[in-house]
């Protein structure tokens, strides 16, 4: 934003910094102020703006993390799944195995 004093451009840095850190200058009025006043609020809307934008970024950033995490465990699960379909899979036919295939070309009964 571009003031029209040294002063109000001051005053809009302050209020930035102030906004940054938490602070607040109480002998500031937003509303009857002057200039310099309105501009100190201008400049911590500013930093609460900011700040608000930070937050919404890292909660995009940690629903992503956790998207691509819940993915990878369900990939993990069905991996675990498809082994132990493997597995019985194996010890059937261990148990139970085929019997031995005939030629069909020969004419033996047996």
């Amino acid at each position: 934003m571009g003031y029209f004093t040294w002063k109000e451009d001051e005053a809009y840095r302050d209020g930035y910094n102030d906004g940054r850190y938490g602070r607040r200058d109480y002998f500031r009025d937003e509303h009857f102020g002057n200039n310099e006043d309105k501009a100190y609020y201008d400049g911590l809307r500013e930093a609460e703006r900011e700040e608000e934008r930070r937050r919404e970024m890292y909660e995009q950033e940690r629903q992503q993390e956790e998207m691509e995490e819940r993915r990878r465990e369900e990939h993990r699960q069905y991996m675990r799944d498809l082994e132990e379909q493997e597995y019985y899979r194996q010890m059937e036919q261990e148990q139970y195995p085929e019997p031995p295939q005939q030629d069909q070309d020969d004419d033996l009964p047996w």
